[in-house]
């Protein structure tokens, strides 16, 4: 069993495009840790900005039934439910936002 995000909505700002089409899908596999930024060595490439270049890790949790998602020491971080969080438990339909612009949906596979 393994997760995926998908890049659900982006504010718009800062004069930059969408860093990738919406809907994107990108599979989080158990065991495996899936990296977000600006880097070019981050799974999920978001060239913008207001994107760290290593911004967050996801990865599956033991039980797999939820997925973690931590701030790697952002300016922009991340947040859940409109609150900053360092760390999050995610489950399947929940949401996070990176650097105050991007929005990400959690999904079961």
């Amino acid at each position: 069993m393994s997760f995926s995000v998908v890049f659900i909505r982006s504010e718009p700002g800062f004069g930059g495009d969408t860093p990738m089409p919406l809907g994107t899908k990108t599979q989080v596999p158990v065991g495996v840790t899936v990296f977000l930024g600006r880097s070019t060595d981050a799974q999920i490439h978001m060239p913008e900005g207001t994107v760290a270049r290593l911004h967050a890790l996801l990865a599956v949790m033991p039980d797999k039934l939820r997925l973690l998602v931590v701030d790697l020491g952002s300016t922009n971080g991340i947040h859940v439910g409109g609150a900053p969080r360092q760390v999050a438990l995610l489950a399947s339909g929940e949401e996070f936002r990176i650097a105050n612009r991007y929005w990400f949906r959690v999904v079961q596979d």
